[in-house]
């Protein structure tokens, strides 16, 4: 820089975001019935499309999710243990009935999920009244205000260089916990969902972990290019960042603006800047 320019820093809009971390966070929520035990043993809902739901099916061979067993089929509905037919061993409450989905088929129009172990259909007829939930297994759900933008599990990195959010301002990771998939339900968890004496208090499922972020400096959309006719072309980025102010030979100072991650200058004026109007009291820098 010399006399004629110098160099400018934008404040920007200062924030704040509440974030949330839900265990085995609720994917899908039938509390009022649609299930169905199909008579091989597979699951399937008579009002939802299962296969439409985003899901993560045991995979042993995808290196992203290797070794992971599938997200949890949790059943709501009590088993109608009066019928002779209903046999369930070691019944232990609604925790013995929870499964892993390992797989699903397109069966007669309809999808259905494959257990890691099929249920006794004879347990709850076939009338579409099974209450459940279907869980992301062995990770939180993410939540930024109330939007949930991604799951994580323990010990990931979240932000620029991590496991998600590569594009985040925010950078934060998560403690590395024991989620002891291979447990049965009912000793991971109790019929409230807290945590079972072999799991980490942490990893309840009836605990909702909460931060706050302020963000001092959030970047304002608001640059506007033009055409050499003056017409808008639209936003080229965000401010604050750094600018350069030149004055010499312009009877208004003409602003120039630098985007992190590239050299490139942008010029704010409604025209090219050798048609300028010098005649001109001012010139829209943002719109």
């Amino acid at each position: 820089a010399n006399d004629a320019s110098g160099v400018l820093i934008m404040a920007g809009q200062s924030r704040s975001h509440q974030w949330s971390l839900i265990w085995e966070d609720i994917i899908l929520s039938r509390e009022h019935g649609g299930g169905v035990i199909a008579q091989d043993g597979s699951f399937y809902d008579i009002g939802v499309d299962l296969g439409a739901v985003s899901v993560t099916l045991k995979a042993e061979d995808d290196a992203a999710s290797a070794g992971h067993l599938g997200d949890v089929l949790e059943i709501l509905s009590e088993p109608r243990l009066e019928d002779e037919a209903c046999s369930i061993e070691d019944y232990q409450g609604l925790c013995t009935l929870e499964r892993r989905i390992v797989g699903q088929q397109e069966i007669a129009g309809r999808t259905h999920y494959i257990l890691d172990q099929p249920l006794n259909p004879a347990c709850f007829g076939l009338d579409g009244s099974v209450a459940y939930r279907i869980r992301a297994a062995d990770r939180f759900g993410l939540y930024q205000d109330d939007n949930r933008i991604a799951y994580m599990q323990p010990g990931e990195r979240f932000g620029p260089g991590g496991d998600v959010g590569h594009d985040a301002k925010t950078m934060f990771a998560l403690q590395s916990l024991a989620a002891q998939s291979s447990l049965e339900a009912c000793e991971r968890y109790e019929s409230t969902g807290a945590a079972g004496a072999a799991m980490d208090p942490v990893l309840s499922r009836n605990i909702v972990h909460q931060f706050q972020i302020s963000e001092p400096f959030t970047p304002l959309e608001g640059a506007i290019t033009y055409d050499y006719s003056g017409a808008s072309l639209g936003p080229v980025g965000t401010l604050p960042a750094a600018m350069l102010l030149v004055k010499d030979h312009y009877t208004t100072p003409m602003i120039f603006v630098t985007y992190a991650g590239t050299n490139a200058l942008f010029g704010f004026s409604p025209f090219d800047i050798k048609s300028i109007n010098l005649a001109r009291d001012s010139y829209l820098l943002a719109d």
